[in-house]
């Protein structure tokens, strides 16, 4: 009497190896919503339903953006006016404000960009190999199957245009090659 999906849900979240298995216990969340709701289907590679669009993901910051106006200024204008600007990176030491100069760049620009603008969070991750999975999770996108996970998230990325903003990359600075990867891949993907 299990409704359909609630066994290959299963299946997919006890396989031995871990790169088969859901990357998230939100995303088997999600997963289970749908199957509630009735809108699961086999195979599908996002997780909104198909009557709720993915919405991009930014935090709401507890307090308003206060000062550095120019630079505000001069960063959204880089990643919008500037077509050969793919990549801009916020410098400066711990408690500088740098995240949240990010996510007010973000919420200025995301309508600029038709995918919108998601938050990708790093500090929790301790090595680059992470980093795919936590950019799937950020945007909603479902990797499962025998294929490498970095593979679909290339795939179902190369069409989009969205801004990314990865915060505390400086960490996994071994995880460069994995950006420029995706920044070929994905011509329309811009980071921050």
């Amino acid at each position: 009497d299990a409704p359909a999906g609630l066994a290959p849900l299963l299946q997919q979240m006890l396989v031995k190896e871990k790169d088969a298995r859901l990357a998230s216990m939100r995303q088997a969340a999600a997963e289970l919503e749908a199957i509630r709701a009735g809108t699961w289907q086999p195979g599908a590679l996002f997780y909104a339903s198909p009557s709720e669009p993915a919405r991009p993901a930014l935090p709401i910051p507890a307090t308003p953006f206060v000062g550095r106006e120019a630079e505000l200024h001069h960063i959204c204008q880089s990643l919008t006016e500037q077509p050969d600007c793919r990549v801009l990176t916020i410098v400066g030491p711990g408690g500088s404000g740098k995240t949240r100069l990010a996510l007010a760049v973000a919420d200025q620009v995301q309508a600029r960009f038709a995918d919108g603008a998601y938050f990708v969070p790093l500090t929790a991750l301790t090595a680059p190999e992470e980093i795919p999975l936590t950019i799937a999770e950020a945007v909603s996108i479902r990797l499962s199957g025998s294929d490498v996970p970095f593979q679909q998230l290339l795939r179902t990325l190369a069409s989009r245009q969205m801004l990314l903003v990865l915060d505390n990359f400086e960490h996994l600075l071994k995880g460069v090659p994995l950006l420029v990867d995706l920044l070929q891949a994905a011509p329309g993907i811009k980071i921050l």
